[in-house]
C-alpha cells in the first residue's frame, strides 16, 4: 500500500451536538439583511499557520441569521438539519485531515482526509456533509498546521445553512461507509453501511437507493476515498429508460498518490417520482473507508424552497480546454437544469435577489495545473471575483478533481459567471467532469419578481410512448425533462426533401457518409461530408449525434482502409451502460483497399452522446465506403422485442456460441445458459452477428433455427476459409427470419475457432419487425452459386431464393425492387467473397424518369484471400414510390454463394413518409 505520513490535522468541531447548550458569547455578527434562515459563509484572506487552535476566519461573507460567532464558530439557535460544506488550501507535499467533531458527542466526522504527500504545489479539497444540529451546538475548525488562502480565491473557507430553513417538506438523507469496498467488476453498486439522516425515509439501506419521493429537483453529493498508487472512478447513477445513467463521474485517473486520498463532487438531477439514484464502481479497485473519517460518502435533498420562488441551474462541459489561453466565461455545452432560465449563453442573469448556494467542479488535465475563478458582474459593469479553484501542483500524472461550494448574496441584474486563466486548463468528457451549478436557498419576491419558468418538458403522453413499449421497464411514465444543448454548438446539418426525405415529428434517425479519404491520426472523431438522413435533427455539425429522445438505437457503421493499413474505429458515448462497438483490423496483409462493417444496439438516454471515433486513417470514394447510421427502435418500432449479447473471450467449441454479457433483452427472451434467443411472438425478426478472427486462423458460423424435423438448420453462413491474414480481423452479417413465437435461433461455430476481446468482435442480435409508423415492407433474397464477371458486369445481381417479399417489393422476375410506399428504408447487402478475387457491388437507385445515383458500394480491391471470405454494408435512405433498387456487380468482381446462403440482399421500410 505503501507509506503513510502522519497527516495534518484539521478539526470542525461540533460543541455539545444534541447535549446542554454550553455559555455562549453574546457578541454576534449579524448581517445586515438579517432573515429567518440560517446562513453563513466565511473564509480566510491569507494564509493560517497558528498550531492547535481555532481557524479564525477573517472574511464574514454571510452571516444570515447572525450565526457565526467571534469569526470564529457556528452557533445554531434552533434545531434541524444542517447542511455544510468546508473547502481547504493545502501546501506542497503536505497532508491534511478536516472533521466535523465535538468534545463530547461524535454524530458525523465528515472528514477531508489525505495522507499522500505526493502534490508538489499547492492544491485544494472540499467535501459536503448533512448533519443533526442541535440548538447551541458549538461548531468551528482547529488545525494543526498549515492551511493555504487568499482574499481573492478563499480557498480555505466553511459555509452551512439550515436545509429545514430554507426547504419545504424537506426529503433530505446522508449514508457513509465505514469500511473498504472491493469492486469486482464494472458499474458495481457501491453500498453506505450507515445511514445517518433519512428525512423522508427516501434512503433505503438495503442496496443504498436514494427514491425520488415526487417530481423535482434533486442536489446530490458524494465522496471517495482511495487507496495509494490505485486510481478509481465513481459515478452517480440514475434510473433511466433501460438501464441506468450515469449522471457525473468522479474520475481519479491518476496513480502516483502515495498515501491516502479523496475527492469529492455534487450535481443537481431532475428526477422523476420513483426513479433511484445510487453510487457505483466503474472498475475493478478498492474504495476507502473507515469510522475515522468516513471518507465514502452519499448525502442528498430535495430543493424544494419554502420561500416559493425557485432557481437553479446545473450546467456541464463535454470537452476539455487544455493549458494555454484563458477562457473567460467558460461555455457549458450541456444544460440538465435551468429553473427560472437563470443560464444563458455561460451567464448566470440573476432576476430574484436573494442568498445562493453556488458550487463548481472543475476536472484537472494530466500534469496540468488550473485555475478557475467566480466572477460576479454587478450593475456598475465592475466585476468581483467571488472565490476560485487553483492547484499550481502538477504532479499528478492522470485526469483528477478538484471543487468548491460558497453561499453569496446576490442582487437581481447580477451576472456571474466562471473563467479558467490563462495557461491553465481543465479536464471534462461526456462524463461531465466539469460542472457548475447553484440554487436560489432564500429570495426576495418584492425584488424585480418574475414568475419562474420550467425547462422544457416533455408530455405525459409522449413519454408513455415508449416506457409502455418496454415490458421490463420499471420506471414511471410520469413527466420527464428534456435537456437542452447552448445555442453555441454548431447548427445541426439536415437534408430536407427526396433524396434526403421529409422530416419525420417525434423520430429520431440519421445517415452520414464520406466519399473522401480521413487521414487524420490519432484518436479523434470522424466529420462526414453528407448526411442525406437527419430525421429529428439527431446528427449535429456532421460529427455528434446528440440523444434529445432517450431509447434503444441499432447502429450500423462501415470503413475502409487502403492497402496493408490496420482499422480501429469505434462509436463512442457517454452513455454508461452501452457497449462501444469497434471494427478492428490488426492484420495487413491485404494488398489493396478493403472495408468491414458493423452493426450494434445501443441503450441511451436524454442528451447521451456518440461519435464514429476513428484511431487510424480510412480510406474513401464516391461509393460512400465509410458511412454511420442509427434508428431509435422505439420510435420506429411497436412494443420492441430486441436482444443484444457479446463476448470478450475468444471461442473454439464447435456448436452453439455461449455468450458472455447480456446488454440488452427486452422480452427477457435470451437463454445465456444455452445460447439461443426464443421468439416472444410469431413474426419477421431482423438478425445480426458478427465474429473476430486470431491471425491465420479460419472459421464459419452459421445463424441457426430447427427444421420441421427438430434437426438443427442454416439459415445463414458467415464464413472466412483465408488463412492469410496475419493478425487480428473480424466480420459482420445479417438477415431476416420468419420465427414463430417459441421458435429458437441461435449462432454456431462449425469451422475453425473465433476470436473476441474487449472490443466484443463476438456478437449477436436482433429486434422484431413490427413497424409503428408504416406497413411491413421488407425483402429478404440470397444467391445459391458463385458468379466471377471476367468480361462484364452482372446488373442487376439476380437472387434467386426469395424468403421474404411483404408487400411485394421485391421482383423475382427483373431482380430489382420497386417503391410502392415512400419512406425511409434501411438496406444491407452481404457479399460471399471468392479467392483471390476483388468486390465491387454496387447499391443503385433509380427514380421513375431513369435518373440513377449510386447509394453506396460494397467494396473490397485486395486480392490477397487465399479461401472464401465476407464482406458487407449498409445504406439508410429516402425512397419515393416509383423508384427503383438494385445491385449492380462490377467487371472482375468475384461472388461466392451456396446452398447455406453467402450472400444476401435485404432491407425494410422504417417510417413511412
Amino acid at each position: 500500500m505503501g507509506p503513510f505520513v502522519l497527516p495534518l490535522l484539521v478539526f470542525l468541531s461540533l460543541g455539545q451536538c444534541f447535549g446542554s447548550p454550553p455559555a455562549r458569547d453574546e457578541h454576534i455578527h449579524d448581517d445586515p439583511r438579517s432573515e429567518d434562515s440560517t446562513l453563513f459563509f466565511v473564509g480566510r484572506s491569507g494564509p493560517w499557520s497558528s498550531i492547535n487552535n481555532q481557524v479564525i476566519f477573517d472574511e464574514v461573507r454571510v452571516n444570515s441569521g447572525g450565526r457565526f460567532i467571534d469569526n470564529i464558530r457556528f452557533v445554531p439557535d434552533h434545531s434541524g438539519i444542517h447542511f455544510f460544506s468546508l473547502s481547504a488550501g493545502a501546501s506542497g507535499h503536505t497532508p491534511f485531515d478536516v472533521q466535523m467533531k465535538s468534545d463530547e458527542h461524535f454524530e458525523l466526522p465528515g472528514a477531508i482526509y489525505r495522507s499522500s504527500t505526493q502534490h508538489n504545489g499547492s492544491d485544494v479539497m472540499f467535501r459536503d456533509v448533512i448533519a443533526q444540529c442541535e440548538a447551541g451546538v458549538d461548531i468551528s475548525v482547529h488545525t494543526e498546521t498549515n492551511l493555504e488562502s487568499d482574499l481573492t480565491q478563499l480557498a480555505t473557507s466553511w459555509t452551512g445553512f439550515n436545509l429545514e430553513d430554507v426547504m419545504q417538506n424537506l426529503t433530505t438523507f446522508s449514508a457513509v461507509r465505514n469500511s473498504v469496498f472491493n469492486s469486482t467488476g464494472q458499474a458495481a453498486n457501491l453500498p453506505m453501511d450507515d445511514v445517518i439522516i433519512n428525512e423522508g425515509s427516501a434512503f433505503t439501506t438495503d442496496g443504498s437507493y436514494f427514491t425520488a419521493p415526487e417530481d423535482g429537483i434533486y442536489y446530490f453529493s458524494f465522496s471517495v476515498g482511495q487507496v495509494p498508487f490505485v486510481e478509481s472512478r465513481v459515478s452517480l447513477l440514475i434510473d433511466s429508460v433501460l438501464y441506468p445513467q450515469a449522471e457525473v463521474d468522479l474520475w481519479k485517473g491518476s496513480n502516483n498518490h502515495n498515501g491516502l486520498d479523496m475527492q469529492s463532487r455534487a450535481v443537481l438531477a431532475r428526477l422523476t417520482k420513483g426513479q433511484r439514484a445510487w453510487l457505483a464502481v466503474q472498475a475493478d479497485g478498492v474504495v476507502y473507508s473507515e469510522e475515522e473519517h468516513f471518507q465514502t460518502a452519499f448525502a442528498g435533498y430535495h430543493y424544494n424552497p419554502s420561500h416559493g420562488i425557485p432557481g437553479a441551474w446545473c450546467v456541464h462541459r463535454l470537452t476539455s480546454h487544455p493549458a494555454g489561453e484563458a477562457l473567460d466565461p467558460i461555455p457549458f455545452e450541456e444544460i440538465t437544469v435551468n429553473e427560472g432560465d437563470l443560464f444563458n449563453d455561460g451567464f448566470i442573469d440573476v432576476s430574484t435577489s436573494g442568498y445562493y448556494f453556488i458550487e463548481f467542479n472543475i476536472g484537472v488535465l494530466g500534469g496540468q495545473a488550473v485555475n478557475v475563478e467566480l466572477v460576479r458582474t454587478g450593475f456598475n459593469q465592475v466585476d468581483e471575483v467571488l472565490a476560485g479553484v487553483a492547484r499550481t501542483s502538477f504532479a499528478h500524472e492522470n485526469y483528477d478533481n478538484v471543487g468548491r461550494s460558497l453561499i453569496a448574496r446576490l442582487e437581481s441584474g447580477d451576472r456571474l459567471r466562471l473563467r479558467v486563466a490563462q495557461g491553465t486548463g481543465f479536464f471534462s468528457t461526456r462524463e461531465r467532469h466539469t460542472s457548475f451549478l447553484g440554487l436560489l436557498l432564500a429570495g426576495e419576491p418584492d425584488v424585480n419578481p418574475t414568475t419562474p419558468t420550467t425547462e422544457g418538458t416533455t408530455e405525459e403522453s409522449e413519454i408513455t410512448e415508449w416506457t409502455t413499449q418496454l415490458a421490463t421497464t420499471e420506471l414511471p411514465t410520469t413527466e420527464t425533462t428534456t435537456s437542452t444543448v447552448t445555442t453555441d454548438l454548431p447548427t445541426p446539418t439536415t437534408t430536407e426533401g427526396h433524396p434526403g426525405g421529409p422530416n419525420i415529428d417525434n423520430a429520431t434517425a440519421f445517415y452520414a457518409t464520406r466519399h473522401s479519404p480521413w487521414n487524420n491520426v490519432g484518436w479523434t472523431y470522424v466529420t462526414f461530408d453528407d448526411v442525406p438522413v437527419n430525421i429529428g435533427h439527431a446528427l449535429i455539425d456532421k460529427t455528434t449525434l446528440i440523444v434529445d429522445r432517450p431509447g434503444l438505437y441499432f447502429f450500423s457503421f462501415s470503413t475502409s482502409v487502403d492497402q496493408y493499413g490496420v482499422m480501429d474505429t469505434v462509436l463512442e458515448t457517454s452513455s454508461a451502460f452501452s457497449h462501444e462497438p469497434h471494427i478492428f483490423r490488426g492484420s495487413t496483409s491485404h494488398n489493396n483497399q478493403d472495408m468491414i462493417h458493423r452493426n450494434s444496439l445501443a441503450v441511451f438516454d436524454m442528451m447521451d452522446m456518440t461519435t464514429y471515433d476513428s484511431y487510424s486513417s480510412m480510406y474513401s470514394d464516391e461509393g460512400n465506403l465509410i458511412s454511420w447510421m442509427g434508428i431509435n427502435l422505439l420510435d420506429a418500432f411497436n412494443d420492441t422485442a430486441a436482444f443484444y449479447v457479446t463476448r470478450n473471450s475468444s471461442f473454439h467449441i464447435h456448436g452453439a456460441i455461449m455468450f458472455e454479457e447480456k446488454l440488452i433483452d427486452t422480452k427477457d427472451a435470451f437463454n445465456m445458459e444455452f445460447g439461443y434467443f426464443t421468439a416472444p411472438k410469431t413474426g419477421l425478426y431482423f438478425l445480426t452477428y458478427g465474429v473476430g478472427q486470431a491471425a491465420g486462423i479460419e472459421s464459419r458460423v452459421d445463424l441457426r433455427t430447427r427444421d420441421v424435423g427438430g434437426d438443427p438448420q442454416t439459415e445463414v453462413s458467415l464464413t472466412k476459409q483465408s488463412s492469410e491474414h496475419n493478425e487480428l480481423d473480424m466480420q459482420t452479417r445479417s438477415t431476416l427470419v420468419h420465427l414463430d413465437e417459441g421458435e429458437d435461433i441461435w449462432v454456431a461455430l462449425t469451422t475453425g475457432e473465433i476470436h473476441s476481446d474487449t472490443r466484443n468482435q463476438i456478437s449477436f442480435a436482433g429486434f422484431h419487425l413490427d413497424p409503428l409508423r408504416a406497413p411491413l415492407v421488407a425483402w429478404c433474397a440470397h444467391r445459391f452459386s458463385s458468379w466471377h464477371g471476367i468480361a462484364s458486369p452482372l446488373d442487376p445481381v439476380p437472387f434467386p431464393l426469395i424468403e421474404v417479399n411483404e408487400g411485394d417489393i421485391y421482383n423475382p422476375d427483373t431482380h430489382v425492387i420497386t417503391v410502392s410506399i415512400s419512406g425511409y428504408y434501411y438496406i444491407e447487402v452481404n457479399i460471399g467473397a471468392l479467392p483471390d478475387r476483388a468486390v465491387g457491388v454496387d447499391i443503385l437507385r433509380a427514380d421513375m424518369h431513369g435518373t440513377e445515383d449510386l447509394l453506396g458500394r460494397v467494396s473490397r480491391k485486395s486480392t490477397v484471400h487465399r479461401g472464401i471470405d465476407s464482406i458487407g454494408r449498409s445504406v439508410f435512405v429516402y425512397l419515393a414510390v416509383g423508384d427503383t433498387l438494385r445491385l449492380r456487380a462490377h467487371v472482375q468482381t468475384g461472388i461466392f454463394s451456396h446452398d447455406d446462403k453467402a450472400t444476401t440482399f435485404m432491407g425494410f421500410l422504417v417510417y413511412e413518409a
